[in-house]
C-alpha cells in the first residue's frame, strides 16, 4: 500500500491544473491499483499452497480465474451506476468509429 502513495501523488500533481479532472476518475484509478495489488497477493498465496497449485494447473490459470471472477463481480455495477442507460450512445459511437466523416 505504501508504494501506491507516489503513484497517487504523481497523478494528483499532474492533474491539479487539469480543467477536466474528475475525482471519480482518480478514485477509480486508485481502486484499480489496489485491486491489482490484492489480486497479485492472492495469486501468490494460492500458488504457495501445495495441493491447490496442481488443481489450478499453473499461474496462468490462476490469473485467468481471478480475472473472470472480477468481471462477474463487476457486472452488477453496470446497472447500479446507470451506465446501462447509456448503451445506445455507446453503440452509435462504436458504429461511427472509423467511418468516413467521423
Amino acid at each position: 500500500m505504501v508504494c501506491l502513495i507516489p503513484i497517487i501523488g504523481g497523478i494528483w500533481v499532474a492533474s491539479v491544473q487539469e480543467l477536466d479532472f474528475t475525482w471519480m476518475a482518480l478514485a477509480a484509478a486508485g481502486g484499480a491499483n489496489v485491486a491489482a495489488a490484492f489480486r497479485g497477493g492472492e495469486n501468490k498465496r494460492v500458488m504457495a499452497e501445495p495441493g491447490l497449485k496442481e488443481a489450478v494447473a499453473g499461474a496462468g490459470n490462476t490469473y485467468a480465474i481471478t480475472t473472470i471472477w472480477a468481471t462477474i463481480m463487476l457486472l452488477p455495477l453496470i446497472f447500479i451506476s446507470g451506465e446501462w442507460d447509456k448503451r445506445d450512445q455507446f453503440i452509435a459511437m462504436w458504429e461511427a468509429d472509423g467511418t468516413k466523416g467521423s
